[in-house]
């Protein structure tokens, strides 16, 4: 295992770099408190970003990080504009995402800042169609692989009053971290693996109901592990996996993974499988 952290915090938490945060919260009000105390306790050298619905947010936060704001540390972008390639949809959309977030890092990285530190209230995202809700979740699984490697701290915020519970739960499985909200039965993240750059971690019980889920989120690991240079072949970790179901470990062979950390119980049933259904177990 690497050196993300993972688990349920609160507001007294200190986030480091490679942190990946799904924060659920009451209104923009809400969002101000949490990027406060996000942006408070970042390191001197991190460039703040705060993402939002500006015509919402605007006045507050200007008065809120005025400081910040003034010493050219923070910037303020409409959640329109910064996700803009996600929205407009299309193929490649996440890919495409991901470009406008490093040239991001990049320009923050050669104007002398250590990293980023991002808060954003993407509430706005999950209050939309189910097919936007599908590319944001594909989203999010690809980023969160980028953060696992890159000098980016990132909190994503939700309205709970405006976000279904379901799509909360579900958007909250794709985090490591997550606050304001019960710890998801089953979360899926990335983390960095000695033997290659990362590793998909299976955190939690993975019931027969979670089937479908888990094929979707390994096929999208799959298909964007691909596009990776050089192609990179996908690592599951299941070094904190607490129950796994066997649907799961079906999931897991059909996708053509390879499996590290695999609790005992994990191999014993593993070794009942026929040679054509075994998985290729580390």
């Amino acid at each position: 295992m690497g050196v993300r952290s993972a688990g349920v915090l609160d507001r007294s938490s200190r986030l480091a770099p490679h942190d990946h945060v799904a924060w659920c919260g009451d209104g923009a009000a809400g969002f101000l408190r949490l990027a406060g105390q996000v942006f408070a306790t970042a390191a001197d050298g991190e460039r703040l970003v705060l993402v939002g619905d500006l015509d919402r947010l605007s006045a507050d936060a200007s008065e809120l990080f005025a400081d910040q704001v003034e010493r050219g540390r923070l910037r303020m972008v409409d959640v329109g504009e910064a996700y803009r390639p996600l929205l407009e949809g299309g193929a490649g959309s996440a890919a495409g995402q991901l470009d406008a977030f490093r040239r991001d890092l990049d320009t923050a990285l050669a104007a002398g800042w250590s990293g980023l530190r991002v808060a954003a209230d993407n509430t706005a995202v999950l209050t939309g169609t189910d097919e936007l809700e599908r590319r944001w979740l594909a989203w999010e699984q690809l980023t969160d692989r980028w953060q696992s490697l890159m000098p980016v701290t990132g909190v994503c915020y939700f309205d709970r009053r405006r976000v279904p519970a379901q799509r909360l739960g579900r958007v909250a499985g794709l985090h490591p971290l997550c606050g304001g909200i019960t710890g998801p039965p089953l979360r899926v993240y990335h983390d960095t693996d000695p033997a290659g750059p990362t590793v998909l971690v299976l955190d939690g019980a993975v019931e027969a109901f979670d089937e479908d889920r888990l094929r979707e989120l390994l096929r999208t690991e799959v298909a964007q592990a691909a596009d990776q240079p050089g192609g990179a072949a996908v690592t599951v970790d299941l070094g904190r996996v607490t129950y796994l179901h066997h649907r799961g470990l079906q999931a897991l062979h059909d996708a053509g993974v390879r499996v590290t950390n695999a609790p005992g119980i994990v191999r014993r049933l593993n070794d009942l499988l026929p040679d054509a259904d075994r998985l290729r177990l580390d």
